[in-house]
């Protein structure tokens, strides 16, 4: 048995502390909102152990922490590729009772 990675096939044993579900990359700025007043100091602000409390209550609050794009935090991490095929009517049935 093996295991596909990105950069080929390993062994279980090879495996080692795996992750279930990361995002190495990720672009979410097109759903970043004006946050109440209230929070509007975490409009700019990137994430830091002093605010993970604030942002755990609303990720989308900061603009920063909305996007990953440094290919050096992901380099020496080994990565598996899922890719799941949504059919278009169960996507079209989502995006229709939430964005449209």
């Amino acid at each position: 048995m093996h295991i596909t990675t990105v950069l080929g096939n390993i062994t279980p044993d090879e495996l080692g502390i795996t992750l279930g579900h990361e995002h190495l990359l990720i672009d979410l700025r097109g759903w970043w909102d004006n946050p109440p007043n209230e929070r509007a100091y975490l409009i700019n602000q990137k994430p830091t152990l002093e605010n993970l409390g604030e942002l755990m209550r609303n990720p989308y609050d900061s603009r920063p922490n909305l996007l990953i794009d440094d290919p050096e935090l992901s380099s020496g991490v080994g990565t598996i590729c899922l890719v799941i095929l949504y059919p278009i009517y169960v996507m079209q049935e989502f995006l229709s009772k939430n964005w449209m």
